[in-house]
């Protein structure tokens, strides 16, 4: 059977487009989880990290006008890291033929850029997932993991490839025995386990705890707890804030307090992935440069569509971008179909692993 051109160039007319699944997983924290320093970009995707301890010991007492004493320099460790690199593509074939061949119809046109700024967003879209969800499991876990083909795991089950922060193994589960009985028995003294928590973190690090992530059940566990409603009790406002919006308020036992139930992300075949577990909490110090960070490496990244004519002017043609980037490129093997690439080379890190406690408070 013989085609036309129209036929075979044929197109439906689209109508308003519904998004009927949100795109992007959730943000659930304050900017400064997820804010690039500056001071923490690094050439390509390899740094040496420098790191060193501060003193907490006292100066010696001497006689006056004695010989200053000698005393020891602190020792500095340096570390070398590779940055997690993401880069994909998407082709834009159809699209481009049917806005070209419409010349003189805005409205198809219109549409078909909107359908290619679609596509392009949600490309930049999965970009940003990754480093949300990555942040996210890296508080949850305090290590990130990957399979094979570069998929982000909520768990080490299927791991290729296991990034950890070094967390020390009394910062994990329960602490140390600081989490000495179950949050989820009513008797459980929860204030004098947080406290015992808070105390351990400015002995070992000098860094006060400041923020409590949270799984889905510990509310719960709070809300029955004789001695938290003891605490309720004689802190009505604390009280009206927790009802009024049914989670732990900012406040209790001096730590903000942030649920992280809803963050998720959906797996390659398409499964709802939760990343906090349940009965989790994350205990994090002040977020700032000094504790945290989100390292951003760099790429090469083409300034034009234009075909160089030689080496030199194809390296003319691109410029170093830090983070994350997209450009255009026209396929290799089909000069009429242009590629839209997007990626990011980055690295949240735990700058101080010792001053963060991932809890599980269901021993």
């Amino acid at each position: 059977m013989a085609y036309s051109i129209e036929q075979i160039l044929g197109y439906v007319p689209l109508t308003a487009a519904v998004e009927k699944v949100k795109a992007g997983v959730p943000r659930l924290l304050p900017p400064e989880f997820y804010r690039r320093n500056p001071a923490d970009q690094v050439l390509g995707n390899k740094a040496r990290l420098i790191n060193y301890t501060g003193t907490r010991k006292n100066a010696q007492v001497l006689p006056y006008a004695s010989p200053a004493k000698q005393i020891e320099q602190m020792a500095r460790e340096s570390q070398d890291v590779i940055l997690l690199h993401t880069i994909e593509k998407i082709p834009f074939q159809a699209e481009l033929y049917m806005q070209l061949r419409q010349l003189d119809n805005y409205t198809v046109q219109k549409m078909a850029a909107d359908e290619i700024a679609y596509q392009a967003m949600n490309a930049v879209t999965r970009q940003t997932n990754l480093e949300s969800s990555a942040v996210h499991v890296m508080l949850a876990n305090g290590k990130l993991w990957f399979d094979s083909s570069g998929n982000l795991l909520a768990t080490s089950s299927g791991a290729d490839l296991t990034v950890d922060y070094g967390v020390p193994a009394n910062n994990l589960n329960q602490l140390n025995s600081l989490i000495s009985a179950s949050w989820a028995t009513t008797s459980t003294d929860i204030p004098k386990q947080i406290n015992n928590i808070k105390m351990t973190a400015v002995q070992t690090t000098g860094y006060p705890l400041k923020t409590a992530l949270y799984g889905k059940n510990v509310m719960s566990y709070l809300l029955q707890n004789d001695f938290v409603k003891y605490y309720l009790a004689r802190n009505p406002a604390a009280n009206e804030r927790w009802k009024d919006t049914n989670q732990i308020p900012d406040g209790l036992f001096d730590l903000k307090w942030i649920p992280m139930q809803n963050t998720f992300f959906e797996s390659s075949s398409g499964t709802v992935t939760e990343i906090f577990g349940g009965d989790t909490v994350t205990f994090c110090p002040d977020i700032q440069p000094m504790t945290y960070s989100i390292y951003e490496g760099s790429y090469p990244v083409p300034k034009s569509l234009m075909l160089a004519q030689n080496v030199e002017q194809q390296l003319a043609n691109f410029e170093v971008k830090y983070g994350p980037f997209g450009y255009g490129m026209i396929a290799p093997d089909s000069p009429a179909q242009i590629l839209g690439v997007y990626g990011d080379t980055f690295l949240p890190r735990l700058k101080v692993p010792s001053a963060f406690f991932i809890a599980d408070v269901t021993p």
